[in-house]
This record gives C-alpha cells, sequence and structure tokens, in this order.
C-alpha cells in the first residue's frame, strides 16, 4: 500500500506516468509496443519511460518483462515473466497476465491472482472500419525472410507484428490484422489481437516434433508445443485445452484445410476485462492528452480514437425511466418489430410489447434499436443489438458473438453513447457477459414470455392434437403466417396416419393482438411440443405442455447437460436454462432431410419430460415500472383499448 500511494503521488505530482519499457533501439512485438497506448489510455495522462533496473516507483505494464525486472519500487499490472522463478523486492503485483507468470513472482513480492494482458484492451478504444482483405492472414511476432511472397503465391497475407512504440505504427500493425477475415497466430502478438476483436483465429504450431500436420487440441501448458506466454494467456483465460493448427513448415501450409479448420474449431474466448481495468493502480480518466511527452513525440496518441470504455456507472444520469412513462402515458419499447419488407410479426418477438403493456398497463410505443432516448428492451435475444440512449434490459438475452456497432467482430461490446441498465437477464450467460464488460447484473433471470398464463387464464383451450411442431422461422418456405416447412426438410412430413393428430405450427401472425394470442393458444391445443423455435419450448413449458427441443442431433432422445460447451446447444436455449437452473435441455434429434419417427418422439416425452420449477418472483420483482397487476393475481387483463390499437 505504502508503493501504490508512494507512485500515484508521484504521477500526480509530475503529471506523467513512469512506464517500463523494453531497452531497444529497433522494434517491439505489437502486444508489447501497445501496453504504453492502453496505459495513457487508461489514465488520460502521457507516459514517459522508466528503466526496468531501478528503485524508483514505476509501472510495468504489459509486455514480457517480468524477468528484466530489477531493483524495487515496481507495480507489476498484466506483464509476463519468462523466467521460471523471478525475485523481485518491495514491489506489488497488481496483475500478471497470466498464472505461470504469477507463479513465477510467487513468493517475491504480494499481489493478487488478477490475470489479463493489457493489450487485449485495444479493442476498447479502436474501432475503425476496415475492409476485410484477406482470408487468411499469418501473423508472427518475428519476420522470416521469403516467407512472405511464399504465402502470397498461395493468397495468404503475412503480417510481421512488430512496430516502434508509437501510434502511427501501431495502428498501421494493427490494421493490416483487422484485415483479416481468419488468423494463423504464431506468436502472442496476432493471438491477443485476434481474440479481443473476435476474429477466427488458430495458434500455429510448427516443426517435427508437435506431430502430424492438422488441427488438434493440446492442454494449456508450456510443455505443450505452445509458447510460454500463449500458454500463459490461456490459462489466465481459465482454459484447459486448446484448438491448434500444426504445420511441418509454416511455408507449406494447407490453405483451405487451414480455413475450415479455423471455421469449424474456433470459439470466441473472454478475459475478465473489468477485473483487470479495477486493478489498474491509478484512477481512470477520459481523453488523453499527450502531447510533448517523450515517448510518442509531440503527436501523442491522438491517431488512436477513443470510446467511453467500461460501462461503470450503469445508472441513468436522465430522468428515470418511470418519470419519463408518468409524464408521457406510454412505454418507450424496443423489441424485434415488423417492417414495410417484413410485415408479419414472429410471436416470441411481438409478445414483447403484449407481455410489457400488460404488466405496466399503458401501451408500448415501439422504440429503434438505435434510438438516443431511453427505453425498455424486454423478451428476445437483442440485447447485442442496442446502440445509443439509456437502455433498460429486463429477461432480454443477448448473442455473446454478436454486436451492434462492427457486425464483422464476432464479440459483443457496449457500443460507444451506450449506457445498459441490466435489471433482470434472461440467463446466467446474458448475465456474465455483461458483468465482464462491467455492467451490474442483479440475480434475478427468467424469459417475460413465462407470465402468458396470467394473460390467457380467461381462454380455455381444448388439447386436441396429439403433438405439436413449432417451427423456426427459417424452416419456412416464405415470412407469412400460412407458410409451410421447406420442402426438401423431409422430417416435417407428416403420414395421412397421423393428419388430424400431428399439427404444424408456424411463428408468424396476422399484425394484430388477437392474432399473437391465437397462435399462443394453437401451442396450447396440443399435448405435447417439439420445437426449434425458442419461444415455442417457453410457451409449452409455461402452460405445463411435456416439450422437447427439435433439434437437428443424430440419436433421437437425448438429456444434453447444459454446462458442457462441447454440447452443441442453441445458445438462447442454453442461456434460459442457465437461469432456470435447469441441468439438462430435453432434446430429440432428427437429421432435417430425413423423415422422423413420430413415435419415438411420443414415447420419449412421455416417458423423460419433467416440468420445469421456476420461481417467477425475482423476474417480477425486477420489472423496472410501476407495475399495474400483482404476480398473486390468477388472471391479468389488458385493457382492450391497448390490445386493439397495438400493431407490431
Amino acid at each position: 500500500m505504502t508503493l501504490l500511494l508512494s507512485f500515484t503521488d508521484a504521477v500526480r505530482k509530475t503529471g506523467v506516468i513512469p512506464l517500463v519499457l523494453r531497452e531497444t533501439a529497433g522494434t517491439l512485438p505489437l502486444a508489447e509496443a501497445l501496453g504504453p497506448v492502453i496505459v495513457a489510455l487508461l489514465a488520460g495522462l502521457p507516459v514517459v519511460r522508466a528503466s526496468a533496473r531501478s528503485d524508483e516507483p514505476r509501472l510495468a505494464g504489459g509486455g514480457t518483462i517480468g524477468d528484466l525486472l530489477a531493483g524495487s519500487g515496481v507495480l507489476v499490472w498484466g506483464s509476463g515473466c519468462a523466467a521460471e522463478r523471478h525475485i523481485l523486492t518491495d514491489s506489488h503485483i497488481a496483475a500478471t497476465r497470466g498464472p505461470f507468470s504469477r507463479a513465477a513472482l510467487e513468493g517475491s513480492v504480494p499481489g493478487n491472482a488478477i490475470f489479463g494482458d493489457p493489450a487485449w484492451l485495444i479493442s476498447r478504444f479502436y474501432r475503425p472500419e476496415t475492409e476485410k482483405r484477406w482470408d487468411l492472414g499469418v501473423v508472427m511476432d518475428e519476420d522470416i525472410p521469403g516467407l512472405a511472397d511464399t504465402l502470397a503465391a498461395a493468397g495468404v497475407k503475412l503480417i510481421v507484428a512488430r512496430t516502434s512504440p508509437d501510434p502511427a505504427s501501431v495502428r498501421a500493425t494493427l490494421d493490416e490484422i483487422l484485415a483479416c477475415r481468419r488468423l494463423l497466430t504464431g506468436g502472442l502478438s496476432g493471438t491477443i489481437v485476434g481474440e479481443s476483436y473476435g476474429i477466427p483465429s488458430l495458434p500455429l504450431v510448427s516443426g517435427p516434433s508437435a506431430g502430424r500436420p492438422g488441427p488438434r487440441r493440446v492442454p494449456v501448458f508450456p510443455e505443450s508445443f505452445l509458447s510460454r506466454d500463449i500458454a500463459d494467456l490461456y490459462a489466465g483465460l481459465r482454459l484447459s485445452s486448446l484448438p491448434v493448427f500444426v504445420v511441418e513448415s509454416i511455408a507449406h501450409i494447407d490453405v483451405e484445410r487451414v480455413i475450415r479448420a479455423i471455421d469449424t474449431t474456433w470459439n470466441p474466448v473472454w478475459m475478465r476485462e473489468d477485473d483487470l481495468i479495477e486493478s489498474f493502480p491509478l484512477e481512470t480518466g477520459a481523453s488523453p492528452s499527450l502531447k510533448g511527452n517523450d515517448l510518442f513525440g509531440a503527436a501523442g496518441i491522438r491517431t488512436v480514437q477513443t470510446n467511453p470504455g467500461p460501462a461503470a456507472p450503469n445508472r441513468p444520469n436522465a430522468e428515470s425511466l418511470q418519470d419519463w412513462v408518468d409524464r408521457h402515458g406510454v412505454v418507450p419499447l424496443g423489441w424485434a418489430a415488423t417492417s414495410s419488407k417484413a410485415p408479419y410479426p414472429n410471436l416470441g418477438d411481438a409478445l414483447s410489447a403484449v407481455m410489457t403493456a400488460a404488466i405496466a398497463g399503458l401501451p408500448a410505443q415501439r422504440r429503434n434499436f438505435d434510438d438516443k432516448g431511453e427505453r425498455l428492451v424486454a423478451v428476445g435475444t437483442i440485447g447485442h443489438g442496442q446502440r445509443n440512449g439509456v437502455v433498460h434490459l429486463w429477461g432480454t438475452g443477448l448473442d455473446a458473438t454478436r454486436n451492434a456497432f462492427d457486425p464483422s467482430l464476432k464479440r459483443f461490446a457496449i457500443p460507444p453513447g451506450t449506457n445498459l441498465v441490466a435489471h433482470a437477464m434472461r440467463g446466467r450467460n446474458s448475465a456474465a457477459r455483461l458483468r465482464e464488460l462491467g455492467v451490474a447484473v442483479p440475480h434475478a433471470y427468467g424469459d417475460p414470455v413465462w407470465f402468458l398464463p396470467k394473460l390467457l387464464a380467461g381462454q380455455p383451450v381444448e388439447r386436441q392434437y396429439e403433438l405439436g411442431i413449432v417451427l423456426h422461422i427459417t424452416e419456412l418456405t416464405e415470412a407469412t403466417p400460412t407458410a409451410g416447412p421447406r420442402p426438401e426438410y423431409r422430417r416435417y412430413q407428416i403420414p395421412p396416419s397421423l393428419a388430424g393428430v400431428v399439427r404444424i405450427i408456424n411463428t408468424y401472425t396476422e399484425n394484430d393482438t388477437a392474432s399473437l394470442l391465437a397462435r399462443a393458444n394453437d401451442i396450447r391445443s396440443c399435448k405435447r411440443i417439439v420445437s426449434t423455435s425458442f419461444h415455442g419450448l417457453v410457451i409449452a413449458e409455461c402452460f405445463g405442455i411435456p416439450n422437447a427441443w427439435f433439434s437437428t442431433h443424430p440419436g433421437e432422445g437425448m438429456l444434453l447437460d447444459v454446462d458442457d460447451e462441447d454440447q452443441q446447444i442453441d445458445h438462447r436455449i442454453r442461456d434460459w436454462h442457465s437461469g432456470t437452473g435447469s441441468q439438462r435441455v430435453l432434446t430429440f434429434g432428427a437429421e432435417r432431410h430425413v423423415p422422423a419417427r413420430w413415435d419415438q418422439v411420443f414415447r420419449f416425452i412421455d416417458r423423460m419430460w419433467e416440468p420445469m420449477e421456476i420461481d417467477a418472483a425475482p423476474l417480477f420483482g425486477a420489472f423496472p415500472l410501476r407495475p399495474a397487476v400483482s404476480l398473486s393475481d390468477t388472471a391479468w387483463t389488458l385493457d382492450p383499448a391497448i390490445a386493439d390499437a397495438m400493431r407490431f
């Protein structure tokens, strides 16, 4: 604590940050050169080069420099250590790149078990609109003579991720990497940038000792053909194994095989960025002004465009949502709405407006996903599509591989100028991603469609069909309420013997409330449900109808483990189950182009389905407006004037 106070006092008095950088007259690996950029951006202060060997208070922020440090007074924040063991005195560890670096410094100085490389944070600050020019880039931390020409002949871009530590050079190298659709990374720099920006990528392992060429999965420790730096990074991300691509020689790679391996084995990973930022030993600032510092020169880092970074204060500064609703008499709500090109609402999406209006006792007024005002977002996997303004999330899901401001990046991030206020999320997976980005999320989960039985309590429906098959909209011949399944999907062919027994249900409806609720009653008319539509499952479950996800897995009846990341479960279904506490997804798998065995579907559901036990009180209690109904009410009534006027 004394060291931290001494360091912050020194920075406050001088107005600059003494930062350790490797002494070199040449270039640095990109990941190492990004260290001073990130430190300057977070603190909003200029940085000056400090010696690795000193007794003066100084910061080691990024780079594999832990083993170069000597003397005392070092604050280590996200740096790596190449040595097996290195002793420091009178220093402090705020964070290391990973557990191997932390173990190398274990016992020498006090510190935290927080892991992450500062270079990873660059995607929070620099978001260019870079054209994707290459299908595959090979990123190396060192140049290999003649390799660029060899790879270029195969249509592959070689990027040597070394740069001088100035913004123009850093930016140029970053732009080269960001111009690739996929990456094969032979060093730490390409690995960090690829994962940070969500570019599909695999580490490259080369040499005859690595084994047979091609994709393989290796354990995450330095002796498993991974470099110590890369193993340290992924171990800090809590991975125990990792897909890689093995080549005998970098100059001779099967490009099509590499692309296929990346497309089929890569999955995005996330660093706990908020933990790393919170461990930063200085107060975080806003727009940095770096003119005149002796590291970056007079140009400072103004070529790096900043955004607001983590959405830490996640309560709106403007008037509260309730105040706005009281003044205007409507609920500003964002949902996946109809358009002139898509005039028919999808049941699950449109029920967002119905359920919100029923609970608030007020009309829902549509808001675009990029509206700059304050709004509520409820039902649907639409959290990742929101940008601008203050967005109140209640029962919403998000796709962690998508974002609203750069669709080419396979990773959700909070858009600039957007304040996300989470009241409840659909499931723990959506909540976890928001928490990683600094958004406080209460432990309240669920889908608001779960309350539909209260709204339809006065409408009894006879269960006259033995089985209902609820189709996902992508399986229909067209986006209309009367469309049937695509003819090539033979599993939806119903034999004459089951006519009037099995019912196909399309979730598109006419654009009015009565049609939406009638379609929900179509689901209620069935004794069993199999569904590729997520809300087909939710509606069946909330009405106590035995149901199963109708997947394309081979093997017919299955119970899939929600927590097993290797199980191919629709992310919406996985998210919902994670919030309900249900550990198994009841699944009937049948390939779409083969006729289904309906007798097996009946028997499997009858034998295996058990109703979910869900406590809806936390979700209802998290509704961010004053409710016009009570959870204890047996039935809710939607004002007929509101219902008749609603369009979706």
